[in-house]
């Protein structure tokens, strides 16, 4: 098969190649303005990069500067210089009120040595720096400056052992039985709310027990005889009593994560503590008789109670059994046995729960939840002890009307 191409004139030929001549002119034109606006752009980047250096460098230098200041080379601070900043890391919400705490608080601390280079003030800086962040000696002389000075990490553990045993003294002190005003007075919330004209005529204390988790168990004896099942944790265990208003008027011995609820409670004496403050089993006040009561959940219907008080107790707790001095159950459930002055009161558990709501204010410090602090049972027993005074001295000073 024979293929015929058309033919182009001479004159076709010319205008086709200045077409194509053109169109490469306008490539070259696109390709170099292209080239422009990308060598412009990279300068730019390469002017951002430099500037962004030389910013670097100049806080580098004065990060440099601060810390040669400081007489160190290398770490992060926090100074308490500022007050305001002190008294919100230390949660005591103001300055005024973190004064005249601190005020209170240093009378309860021994005298410092006349040449001696710390002060109370100083302990107590320190003592709420480790109370409220939990960190350890170590890392609190790397990281606290008080009044523009290191304090260092063998200093910190001479000096916390003493601190926390005399602040501990200072919690006990504010842990009281209250006077059948007093006791009165903390129980408003009952007496002014209409859904509570049940319990009008009644004081109550409420008791609840709870548990200090331990972090060193590489001893599996002492890990078993530690362990709280309830928890699944080893652990220190201890039992408050509180007013309606949360006030903690009585702190039980610390024992073994072990021990039952009802054991740790008759085990205590607190019994007999309550009949010896409170004769009779009811106060009279502007002419009402009021009931003496103490208010628990399941774990409490078999515990003892002082003469002609009442329990009242959660409705779970018509399932309890009782235990024995090993914590196992015996006999029968509550619910068919006949407990004199034991109430199951469907309605009960609302008002009981600021028990509960008072334990977490006591527990809520970030030192209970390290492992830095709680190495012994007389550490843990000062840091309880100094926790509840905190409490209660905010109910004191009127910081706290309720919990």
């Amino acid at each position: 098969m024979e293929v015929k191409f058309a033919s182009i004139t001479p004159k076709e030929s010319e205008s086709i190649a200045k077409e194509s001549e053109n169109e490469r002119g306008d490539c070259l034109v696109n390709f170099e303005e292209l080239s422009r606006c990308l060598m412009k752009k990279l300068e730019e980047k390469e002017t951002e990069l430099m500037n962004c250096q030389i910013e670097k460098e100049v806080l580098l230098k004065k990060v440099d500067c601060l810390q040669k200041q400081m007489g160190k080379q290398s770490g992060i601070y926090v100074d308490f210089s500022d007050e305001g900043n002190k008294a919100n890391c230390f949660q005591l919400q103001s300055v005024d009120k973190m004064n005249s705490l601190f005020h209170e608080m240093q009378k309860w601390l021994p005298e410092i040595p006349f040449q001696a280079k710390y002060s109370k003030s100083l302990l107590l800086d320190v003592f709420f720096f480790m109370f409220s962040t939990g960190m350890s000696s170590r890392d609190i002389s790397k990281t606290l400056l008080v009044n523009g000075l290191q304090v260092s990490h063998q200093s910190i553990i001479s000096w916390m052992d003493l601190t926390m045993e005399n602040l501990a003294k200072w919690g006990q002190s504010t842990v009281k039985w209250p006077t059948p005003d007093q006791w009165l007075a903390d129980s408003r919330r009952i007496q002014e709310a209409s859904h509570y004209s049940d319990y009008a005529q009644k004081l109550f204390f409420f008791v609840d027990g709870t548990i200090i988790k331990t972090f060193d168990t590489s001893d599996i004896r002492i890990s078993q005889k530690m362990r709280n099942s309830k928890h699944g944790s080893p652990g220190f265990v201890f039992f408050i009593m509180v007013t309606p208003a949360g006030r903690v008027v009585y702190v039980s011995e610390l024992r073994e994560g072990t021990c039952h609820d009802k054991t740790h409670f008759m085990s205590d004496g607190v019994v007999a503590l309550l009949e010896k403050e409170y004769p009779k089993p009811s106060v009279t006040l502007n002419g009402i008789k009021y009931q003496l009561v103490l208010g628990g959940d399941k774990a409490y219907p078999f515990a003892p109670l002082p003469s002609g008080w009442h329990w009242y107790i959660t409705k779970t707790g018509e399932g309890s059994m009782d235990v024995d001095s090993e914590g196992k159950e015996v006999g029968e459930r509550a619910s068919s046995q006949k407990l004199k002055n034991v109430i199951f009161d469907p309605g009960f558990a609302r008002l009981r729960s600021v028990v509960e709501r008072t334990i977490g204010r006591i527990k809520g410090w970030a030192i209970f939840s390290s492992k830095h602090h709680l190495t012994s049972e007389q550490r843990v027993k000062w840091l309880i002890l100094i926790s509840i005074g905190l409490l209660n001295w905010d109910f004191e000073k009127g910081y706290l009307e309720k919990i």
